[in-house]
């Protein structure tokens, strides 16, 4: 989801989009993450995942998230 997410914001406007984000910066963010998957989820499985998440929840989500930074919680930084 979060690296859908990051496509999306990146400028990806389609399932085959996000996918190639994905691909593309998998190094990257394995290295960050240390994800280790066996393969990286095709556009499908991208789309069925995303077409699961309620847009009006995920909204609430960051706003609560971006309320709770805004009060002063401390940010992860390497």
């Amino acid at each position: 989801m979060l690296f859908s997410v990051l496509g999306m914001l990146s400028g990806a406007t389609s399932y085959r989009k996000i996918e190639a984000f994905i691909s593309h910066h998998y190094q990257t963010r394995d290295a960050y993450f240390g994800l280790n998957w066996k393969r990286r989820p095709a556009y499908t499985s991208i789309r069925t995942m995303l077409q699961g998440v309620s847009a009006s929840e995920l909204e609430k989500a960051f706003r609560a998230y971006r309320a709770y930074l805004a009060a002063g919680a401390a940010v992860y930084r390497s």
